[in-house]
């Protein structure tokens, strides 16, 4: 064997076990947090559960945010807002980005797929923004029950989203539908 082939080779090692370091890190946080908390909008008839430890607002029954605490100074986050409308639930990219994306400049959509929000039918869009010089992953979920939209937003720095990104599917998991 050669030098190059040497140096690759061992250069393919420590991407490896970087990757799998990275990836077992993110593991070993998802299933450290539990989600102990419910937070209940009889109001608008949700419920989801939350991670011990984080902080809870809530403004007006309309919105609601749920913060992680993080070493980072950009906040790990999700917010739930709901609004009453009759209008439909957006189902193209195009629709959503008219609607909804207007106020985020710089919004990068990557993906939109059907999914379901607890027991609940929707969208889930994917995509980034820079924020403060730091590139932002936003995750949005919109789900429609009767007249009610739900709007959920889930915002973390890209570089959180390994060790983030399973929580916030834990916490969309357990929404429910409270209305009788």
């Amino acid at each position: 064997m050669n030098k190059v082939s040497i140096q690759a080779i061992i250069l393919s090692i420590c991407c490896f076990t970087l990757l799998s370091v990275s990836s077992a890190n993110a593991n070993n946080y998802k299933d450290e947090i539990k989600l102990k908390n419910t937070y209940t909008n009889e109001e608008h008839g949700f419920s989801f559960r939350y991670p011990e430890g984080w902080s809870k607002l809530v403004f007006q029954d309309e919105l609601v945010t749920i913060m992680a605490k993080n070493d980072s100074t950009f906040p790990v986050a999700m917010e739930i807002r709901c609004q009453t409308t009759d209008e439909p639930l957006p189902d193209t990219m195009e629709s959503l980005e008219e609607v909804y994306l207007d106020s985020f400049e710089g919004f990068k959509a990557e993906s939109l797929e059907d999914t379901n929000i607890g027991n609940w039918k929707g969208k889930k869009l994917m995509g980034t923004m820079d924020l403060e010089g730091q590139r932002a992953r936003f995750i949005q979920y919109f789900c429609k029950d009767q007249e009610k939209l739900y709007l959920i937003t889930c915002i973390m720095l890209d570089i959180q989203s390994e060790k983030y990104g399973p929580v916030f599917e834990d916490i969309i998991k357990s929404y429910k539908n409270t209305n009788k």
